[in-house]
């Protein structure tokens, strides 16, 4: 409510597009409960007190739902070719393109982005024919049965209108199918291929089924087809479900002596990630780096994260600082954000260090310092002796932001429309977009604008946006919001640190496992935690009071430090995890604050990817944000506080910021 009217009061002086009155938006709200319902022309009708943009709104997800047809698809293309996501907005709109569609219409609308789905390819062949480009009607056609899942209706079509030109894909079609479990659609096929590859198939879908009595089946492939790729993942698939894990691994290493081998290293990745883990756990360091290095992957996300991982074993577990080095580097190679450059640089300075050259780990180090917004970009500055950057304090800021272009734009008045009548998410997912096409000013001004709106949600959203681009805006990557920073038991960097890392700051989230709000509580823990404070629980109040909710999550915060001290290590492990667990870890793993015990190592061990990665993310926040309210760099002490070996003097309270300008 005080963002409603902060921006209904405040910003109606800004620009005449914004100068909304509160029944106008009060007809937005109507329209957004009727579209709810399902009365998609009474919404758009509600919708037209507060303006032609907001009508809009209603029609982009009314043609995103599918539920519009394909003309006014293209009018809404042609007048908001600038907005959100267009792209899958085109294609709920390619099941809207009817046989009878003026085929110049529908060639158009493919001429840029090619079909997304099965209907739309079929409806381009079909105006390529009409058109009398057979040729290319053929091969739309074809590349349409070869590249998408389609209903059975969908399949007569293909086959009804292009059946003699599509032979030569029903191999190929049968494979993908199999490949992506799509087994009603793969059978339907089985009478079009030849008889040994339907007995591959026959035995590919009885294997992903789990049935019994697969040994008869395997035997009636051909023995030329007995190699085939798919058939070992889904022999490896089931071996693993019948729980015969170290079968399943030994035909995984069978399998990846090449790319070929594997048919698909894709698939393979997310197993491989898995089970190279389970075996780092179990100490099975030899056979878990031989998992991870054996990938076969493009560059890509898989492929960078098996190239690190097999480098961290090699250096950290079989002492092989060459062979990881080769991985650090080939990590390096295919990564680009501040988190994964900071982890290949540092680790790169690891691996030098291990093999006894101080200057080029030196340099290494002083490469990952760059990064300090990252977990490893800190520790690889304090390696190198370098001091906290001052630009992470945030102290230079954009003043003035409200005659800026971005402010001519529909797309940020439908941001702010959409914020006012409390749908944050979706106004915060308009400004981002917005936020990809402005300079490095404009960029900090729409930063700046979300401060002045006390939104930290849209405010950290675009700090992120602009750092995937290039721009690196510390003050609003790591924004503050004053209901965390109150004196009391608990630092306000740890909580700031929680909430930007649980909800990123937006206080209606709920997780897929039900944890509520800004500090993301389980509802059990809540309400223990509401009866400690002695105040009634309520879920609603979890969801749309963020004070009650901080409440909640730093009396949680206080519980967990009276259990693990001043290891923030063990806090954070324990709020994403549960106390448990962190304990249990530490019975495996040894205590990480133990002289003893390597605390980076610890980190990395943690058996839950989503964990490590909150670890992580929780403790590269902390500096940053003491850097944040102290209004200057502070030393760097980041490996001792990973030990917990180190107890900064609270802040509890940001300093008069002197707002500069940001120098050019």
């Amino acid at each position: 409510m005080r963002i409603l009217l902060y921006l209904v009061v405040s910003w109606c002086f800004a620009t005449s597009t914004l100068a909304q009155d509160v029944p106008a938006l009060a007809s937005l709200s109507a329209a957004y409960v009727a579209q709810a319902k399902g009365k998609w022309d009474e919404a758009l009708d509600l919708a037209k007190p507060a303006g032609q943009v907001a009508v809009d709104l209603i029609q982009w997800d009314r043609l995103r739902a599918g539920r519009g047809q394909f003309s006014e698809a293209t009018a809404f293309l042609k007048r908001r070719p600038d907005w959100p996501g267009l792209p899958y907005l085109r294609q709920r709109s390619e099941a809207t393109i009817e046989p009878d569609a003026a085929p110049q219409d529908v060639i158009a609308f493919f001429s840029n982005h090619p079909p997304k789905t099965a209907k739309g390819a079929l409806r381009l062949a079909q105006a390529l024919n009409k058109t009398g480009q057979k040729a290319s009607a053929i091969t739309a056609a074809q590349w349409g049965w070869s590249s998408f899942n389609m209903l059975a209706s969908l399949e007569d079509a293909y086959l009804e209108m292009f059946g003699p030109h599509l032979k030569a894909q029903h191999a190929a079609r049968l494979d993908r199918l199999l490949w992506q479990g799509d087994l009603a659609s793969a059978e339907r096929l089985l009478g079009r291929v030849t008889a040994g590859q339907a007995h591959l198939a026959r035995a590919r879908i009885a294997l992903q089924k789990k049935e019994n009595g697969v040994t008869r089946l395997l035997a009636n492939v051909p023995k030329s087809l007995k190699s085939d790729p798919g058939l070992a993942y889904d022999r490896f698939q089931w071996r693993l479900a019948r729980g015969h894990t170290e079968d399943a691994i030994d035909l995984m290493l069978q399998r990846s002596s090449s790319a070929l081998a594997l048919g698909r290293p894709e698939k393979w990745a997310g197993h491989r990630m898995s089970i190279a883990r389970d075996l780092l756990w179990d100490r099975a360091h030899a056979k878990a780096y031989e998992l991870a290095a054996s990938h076969h992957l493009a560059p890509g996300d898989d492929y960078a994260a098996l190239e690190w991982l097999a480098g961290f074993i090699a250096l950290r577990k079989l002492k092989r600082p060459e062979t990881a080095l080769v991985h650090f580097k080939n990590h390096g190679a295919a990564v680009g954000s501040e988190i994964s450059l900071g982890r290949t640089h540092y680790w790169q300075g690891r691996a030098f260090k291990a093999l006894g050259q101080a200057d080029k780990a030196q340099q290494a180090f002083a490469q990952g310092a760059r990064f300090q917004t990252s977990f490893y970009g800190l520790l690889a500055a304090q390696e190198a002796g370098l001091p906290m950057q001052p630009s992470l304090a945030g102290t230079e800021v954009e003043l003035e932001w409200r005659q800026a272009d971005f402010v001519k734009s529909s797309v940020y008045e439908a941001g702010l429309l959409l914020i006012q009548v409390d749908r944050s998410r979706f106004g915060v997912r308009f400004l981002t977009h917005l936020a990809e096409s402005q300079s490095p000013k404009g960029l900090a001004q729409m930063g700046r604008m979300a401060e002045e709106m006390d939104h930290p949600y849209l405010e950290l959203m675009l700090g992120k946006r602009a750092s995937r681009y290039g721009t690196m805006m510390e003050r609003h990557f790591y924004p503050l919001t004053s209901r965390l920073m109150r004196p009391g038991a608990i630092a306000p960097e740890l909580a700031l640190a929680i909430a930007r890392r649980e909800s990123e700051f937006f206080a209606g989230a709920i997780s897929g496992v039900g944890a509520l709000g800004l500090m993301q509580v389980m509802p059990r823990t809540a309400k223990e935690m509401a009866s400690k404070l002695g105040v009634g629980y309520s879920r609603s109040k979890m969801l749309k009071d963020p004070d009650y909710n901080a409440k909640i999550g730093i009396r949680y915060l206080e519980e967990l430090t009276e259990e693990f001290g001043n290891s923030f290590v063990h806090i954070a492990a324990a709020y994403n995890a549960g106390p448990s667990r962190a304990h249990a870890w530490t019975a495996k793993l040894g205590d990480p604050r133990s002289p003893e015990v390597d605390v980076i190592d610890w980190i990395e061990q943690i058996p839950f990817s989503e964990t490590r990665n909150y670890v992580m993310r929780v403790m590269e926040s902390l500096p940053n944000y003491r850097a944040r309210l102290a209004g200057q760099a502070l030393p760097l002490r980041f490996l001792q506080e990973l030990k917990g070996a180190y107890s900064p003097e609270p802040i509890f309270a940001a300093p008069a910021v002197s707002l500069r300008p940001i120098s050019r």
